[in-house]
């Protein structure tokens, strides 16, 4: 890809900022907090608002662009017909009760047996391959996992009692978790999400294979948490495009800037709606919380970080697979850790159980 090509630097994404006392006037409220009289109660001490965590932004578009890619189009200067028709029932979405609408997805039914299971202490070989029996799709799925781990072996595993063995709980629980949710998060029922749900499946996966290498050099931490975490946040995005399929009575037509950062907001709001109806684990549901926009935290997790970072990741390296995104890597990484750096350039070619990201040798600044 040319280097000359490369998006300009007025295409980056502006960090939020906080409002600043001017100095003089931080200088003024300490003078006249030190002339106070003796004899008075000292006045309170004057706090300044906390700013604003700041995230991380690529300089280059990539949420716009992935939007775009998504719905097929780029943003138009004049509203949809239906966006106020549109925003009025998503809102609806959002005030409802989710376990009475049939948009929003339901938590597979063998997820929360089997997760239960796995946290047994002595849970037996046999218990777990009945469970994994009652999905043929999951009972290949593991099979196929050992044999693409212990591809130099001549021998190839067929016995699904010796593939439960040598992937362990851990490695039991990334195959659930993948198995599961690929239905949910590719469907395909109408003409948005038969064109977007592919992407976020794919953005999904690799999202979560971020997120699990890179909670590795984090101790705050818990690696399937993070995978899960990864997984999922677009679970609410493929609700959202399920609501246009359903509504939208001309999909040729498309939608405002506005509007789609309006759904943006829903979608990421729904995904917390989601994991919260489905118990998941209290720190992928902040995590979660903590991607909407507009809000102004002033501290985040650490997988709300990493969730973030990884997010951005995934889809940059799927952009510029694409040929949708053009920009010298230098300029795309700018503000990245060395492990995050790493984890962009390998993404295609990390695997679910290969997961160990070394750290990155001083010379190794190749592109993937």
């Amino acid at each position: 890809m040319p280097e000359g090509d490369s998006f300009a630097d007025d295409t980056a994404v502006a960090p939020h900022t906080a409002p600043l006392y001017r100095f003089e006037e931080f200088q003024k409220m300490t003078q006249e907090a030190d002339a106070a009289p003796v004899s008075t109660p000292a006045p309170a001490r004057t706090t300044l608002p906390a700013a604003p965590f700041q995230h991380w932004y690529p300089r280059a578009p990539v949420d716009p662009l992935f939007y775009e890619w998504l719905l097929g189009f780029p943003p138009a200067r004049q509203p949809h017909p239906q966006e106020q028709e549109l925003t009025d029932s998503l809102y609806d979405l959002l005030n409802a009760e989710l376990h009475q609408q049939t948009l929003v997805p339901r938590m597979p039914g063998i997820i929360p047996p089997l997760l239960s299971t796995l946290k047994q202490e002595h849970a037996s070989v046999s218990q777990l391959t009945r469970l994994i029996m009652r999905d043929p799709a999951l009972v290949g799925e593991v099979l196929l996992a050992v044999n693409n781990v212990l591809h130099h072996h001549v021998q190839k595993i067929t016995s699904l009692d010796a593939a439960v063995l040598m992937l362990g709980e851990e490695g039991l629980r990334y195959v659930i978790a993948k198995v599961a949710f690929r239905p949910i998060l590719n469907l395909q029922q109408g003409p948005y999400s038969r064109r977007a749900a592919p992407v976020i499946w794919a953005q999904s996966e690799k999202c979560g294979l971020a997120c699990h290498a890179l909670s590795s050099h984090d101790d705050d931490t818990a690696p399937f948490h993070a995978f899960l975490a990864g997984l999922l946040h677009q679970i609410g995005l493929i609700t959202v495009f399920r609501v246009l399929d359903q509504e939208v009575r001309d999909p040729s037509v498309p939608f405002s800037l506005s509007f789609c950062l309006l759904l943006q907001v829903v979608a990421n709001t729904l995904s917390t709606r989601i994991a919260t109806e489905w118990d998941l684990p209290d720190d992928v549901i902040t995590a979660l919380r903590e991607q909407i926009p507009g809000s102004e935290q002033t501290t985040v997790s650490s997988l709300g970080v990493l969730l973030h970072n990884a997010d951005l990741i995934a889809k940059m390296r799927m952009l510029i697979n694409q040929q949708l995104l053009r920009s010298q890597e230098t300029i795309l990484l700018h503000g990245l850790s060395a492990q995050e750096a790493y984890c962009y350039r390998h993404l295609d070619h990390l695997k679910l159980f290969d997961l160990n990201l070394s750290e990155p040798a001083p010379h190794d600044t190749g592109s993937a």
